[in-house]
């Protein structure tokens, strides 16, 4: 990892800014990139560090525990999705607004509504479902869940057609 360091992301035990490739640690079969944090997957493990939304600060690589295997990560500034051995994907980190998708509008780390992938932005989340449908959950004032779905602030699960 190189970069900016200011929360431990780069999980050297440290703050300080790397400007070039160092050596996190091996054995890794994945790596997910927030704003301020890193998690990996290793064997069986999810391994995170720096500032991990809704987990706490990780100067190093700490293990995270789930409720099964990892087999997937997937992050964005604030929020990640981690797919498990059994098929179901936890969402940790910002989750409030709407962004699990589970039509839920509080915070906390869960599992969320199944899907192939997931995008995030600040406000809100799509993936995509079994069944190759997007859907789109989150903060909609902005009409960031499509042409179909504003409705002022409201967050609501929105399937879209690609006609």
């Amino acid at each position: 990892c190189w970069g900016a360091n200011e929360s431990g992301q780069l999980g050297l035990g440290d703050t300080v800014i790397r400007v070039n490739p160092t050596l996190v640690g091996t054995g890794y079969d994945e790596v997910a990139v927030g704003e301020s944090y890193t998690c990996a997957i290793g064997g069986a493990e999810l391994r995170c560090w720096g500032g991990v939304p809704s987990l706490g600060s990780f100067m190093v690589p700490t293990q995270v525990a789930l409720p099964a295997a990892p087999v997937n990560v997937q992050a964005s500034a604030q929020t990640f999705s981690v797919w498990l051995a059994d098929g179901s994907r936890f969402v940790m980190g910002f989750t409030g607004q709407g962004l699990v998708g589970d039509g839920s509008l509080e915070p906390g780390n869960r599992i969320g509504p199944a899907a192939l992938s997931a995008a995030y932005s600040t406000r809100s989340t799509c993936l995509v479902a079994p069944d190759s449908s997007v859907r789109c959950s989150g903060d909609q004032r902005r009409g960031a869940l499509g042409p179909n779905a504003f409705s002022l602030g409201t967050p609501a699960v929105v399937p879209l057609s690609c006609e």
